[in-house]
């Protein structure tokens, strides 16, 4: 479990979990909707980690699932659990899975989408968040598309190269029950984490 301290960016809107990235909770007007899950996508070089950590990292008791690589201080060692017992190693308001590719990879995808199943249910219930992560390009198409469909939220995180120019745009592609903004929102890569860049919104 999480016991780091961390500055929780509020939501104006109780109803709503505020994501860790200002800019973010402004399009999302006032952060995730409780009772949601959410798939990021990216590469490893997206800052998708970061974005992951921010949102734990909001309040104490949130549970951090680290399944392919060493936990750090207050993760979770999920690297040798299986699958049902993932699911009962989900604690607090906020629960981080990262990540999902590794579990398509070593169970299969339908093992995977009856756990994001269980993970569906479990939000309903308690008016949690889970967050999965997933990387981009590493899944056959039809897979990636049950994987988009099993969510409500879909975010995407992708590096646009010029020359020597790297600029990184997070794109919300999906919102079940809300209209999907045209603009994706530029951010930089900080020690920190993510942050807003002063950029114009690319369509």
């Amino acid at each position: 479990m999480n016991t780091k301290e961390a500055k929780p960016t509020v939501p104006a809107d109780q109803s709503r979990r505020a994501t860790g990235m200002a800019g973010l909770d402004n399009v999302l007007e006032g952060g995730f909707p409780r009772s949601t899950t959410i798939l990021i996508l990216g590469t490893p070089v997206s800052g998708m980690e970061l974005m992951a950590r921010q949102f734990w990292e909001q309040e104490k008791g949130s549970t951090y699932l680290i399944l392919d690589a060493e936990p750090e201080e207050g993760m979770v060692d999920a690297r040798h659990l299986p699958p049902d017992r993932l699911a009962t190693m989900m604690k607090g308001d906020r629960v981080v899975i990262d990540s999902l590719s590794s579990l398509v990879k070593k169970y299969t995808i339908e093992i995977a989408i009856q756990f994001m199943t269980i993970c569906n249910r479990d939000t309903r219930k308690r008016g949690s968040n889970i967050l999965f992560l997933c990387y981009r390009d590493v899944h056959e198409p039809l897979e990636m598309a049950r994987l988009i469909r099993s969510v409500d939220i879909v975010l995407e995180l992708a590096e646009l190269v010029s020359g020597s120019d790297t600029v990184h745009i997070m794109s919300i592609r999906k919102n079940r029950g809300h209209q999907v903004p045209e603009e994706g929102i530029p951010y930089l890569i900080t020690a920190k984490g993510l942050e807003p860049s002063t950029t114009r919104r690319v369509k």
